[in-house]
């Protein structure tokens, strides 16, 4: 089931998103009012989200809410490039999505490093899986 609902269903909204990114720069959204107006929506649905999980100050660990926030930074500077991508330099979003994509290879690299999650998983499929999202992001930025 979290295949399902976080690979496809996080595929999905993914791909949508990044054709929205790229509208509501052609509709005029500037690049710092962008990551502003994801920043808002991102924090009404986790407080929605908490709010009907139960207790909040168990939800939060000074730890884990470091990490988070160096998580929120990766994540707001690489769609603040994104952005600029799209709307500055005029990236067709069919090309620039796929070739960004590719920090699938950076998280299974780090996740196989840091997690060691080498223990978990048939390296096989994983090196022959990664290859193809290697060679796809070669061809792709060459379109």
């Amino acid at each position: 089931m979290g295949i399902l609902i976080g690979g496809v269903g996080g595929a999905l909204l993914l791909g949508l998103f990044a054709i929205l990114t790229k509208a509501s720069g052609l509709h005029g959204l500037g690049n710092f009012a962008y990551l502003i107006t994801v920043g808002i929506t991102v924090l009404a649905i986790g407080l929605v989200g908490a709010l009907t999980q139960g207790s909040l100050s168990e939800q939060f660990t000074l730890k884990g809410m470091g990490v988070g926030v160096l998580a929120a930074a990766s994540w707001a500077v690489a769609m603040l490039l994104i952005t600029i991508a799209l709307t500055r330099f005029a990236t067709p979003v069919s090309v620039l999505t796929p070739i960004f994509n590719t920090n699938t290879l950076v998280a299974v690299l780090l996740g196989l490093w840091v997690f060691a999650e080498y223990k978990q998983v048939q390296m096989a499929p994983l090196l022959l899986g990664a290859s193809l999202i290697t060679v796809g992001g070669i061809l792709v930025s060459r379109a």
